[in-house]
């Protein structure tokens, strides 16, 4: 269905980008999901790119991503291409991982699901919900934890309705945390969702990025030598406003060994901070 209600501030920001040329012609801030190029990734946790899924102006879709048959989902994300279209929801559905976009763009653009593919046994724990009001500050965050001696592996978050936008998916030694924020003109609900792990898992911080009013681009957190991603997110600063740095894309490395996320500062006069979050395990 077409989109009745949308944020004016995050509209009239990516409209006066598509006006100036900026979401349009060759000159995109992401690589198509057509055109992602995998270099050779770690047998133990296998990074798997969906098929592409198209998003028209103002709707929403969902791409996915599924493992083949002995393996499951240790982590997941989504690419879009471009800085327009949000993400609204990311988790594990069965072997599946599925992605929803939410296009605030004035033209139909691209999207795709990532998941990381793992022979290990992971257990799923999503939170309670929390409800995001539609009014300002529009925001709200849940927590899902994992059982005693379990760590993160990866995670995500689930909402009810398809204008639920997400400034942070970010992990914890045993949590997955999201923020989310409701660009509806109605209360909706979220919940986190983290896959946890008995095998040895460790969060690693990349380098804070920091995007000029209504800027975007990519954050990056790479594992050590000897390690591998098997799941990631990001985060983008947040003050309590009605101004934002949401993310478009949250994706891993084609290498397997890291993890990098794509934010919008929707303000219009400060700078904002993304980073990026991977979870590294033993190779």
């Amino acid at each position: 269905m077409p989109r009745k209600t949308i944020t004016a501030t995050v509209t009239a920001a990516v409209t006066a980008l598509a006006l100036a040329g900026g979401l349009t012609g060759a000159a995109q801030p992401h690589d198509s999901p057509t055109k992602r190029v995998a270099a050779k990734a770690p047998a133990s946790h296998t990074p798997v790119q969906g098929g592409d899924v198209l998003v028209p102006r103002y709707e929403s879709r969902t791409a996915t991503a599924t493992c083949p048959a002995g393996t499951e989902p240790s982590g997941g994300g989504g690419v879009s291409n471009t800085h327009g279209m949000f993400i609204t929801g990311s988790a594990a559905d069965g072997n599946t991982w599925a992605t929803s976009f939410a296009n605030y763009n004035p033209q139909t653009h691209v999207a795709a699901a990532y998941v990381i593919c793992s022979t290990l046994p992971h257990v799923r724990v999503t939170s309670e919900k929390v409800f995001l009001p539609s009014t300002p500050p529009r925001t709200n965050s849940a927590r899902a934890v994992c059982p005693e001696q379990h760590v993160t592996s990866g995670g995500g978050y689930r909402t009810d309705q398809p204008d639920m936008a997400v400034m942070s998916f970010t992990p914890g030694t045993s949590t997955w945390f999201v923020r989310g924020v409701n660009q509806a003109s109605s209360s909706g609900a979220m919940a986190a969702f983290v896959l946890c792990s008995t095998a040895p898992h460790n969060v690693h911080t990349g380098d804070d990025v920091l995007l000029g009013p209504g800027g975007y681009g990519w954050a990056r957190a790479m594992c050590p030598a000897g390690r591998v991603a098997s799941g990631g997110g990001g985060r983008g600063a947040y003050s309590g406003d009605n101004f934002y740095t949401m993310l478009n894309s949250s994706r891993p490395t084609p290498d397997g060994r890291g993890w990098e996320v794509h934010g919008h500062n929707t303000s219009d006069d400060l700078t904002r901070g993304l980073v990026a979050q991977v979870v590294c395990t033993p190779q």
